[in-house]
């Protein structure tokens, strides 16, 4: 090979580089974009079901507490028939 043949090479390499380096950058900003807009919908699902947990929460809250009020009541009754 020749010293001309060489850097022929040498430039079709670096050509080549940058046109994969823009071509990647590109997608890269493309895919960063989606992730933006993933996360806010990720975000305001959570917020949503936030709000759709409540009823599920004060249930079980509630649940508790009558769970615990039968309890002192079948011991006061236990107590009272003794």
């Amino acid at each position: 090979m020749n010293e001309n043949r060489l850097y022929e090479l040498l430039a079709e390499l670096t050509t080549n580089f940058k046109v994969f380096s823009g071509v990647t950058s590109e997608k890269l900003e493309r895919y960063n974009e989606l992730l933006e807009i993933h996360i806010k919908r990720t975000e305001l699902l959570e917020k949503d079901m936030q709000t759709a947990l409540l009823p599920i929460r004060s249930l079980k809250w509630v649940g508790g507490a009558l769970v615990g009020l039968a309890a002192v009541y079948g011991a006061f009754k236990a107590l009272l028939i003794m």
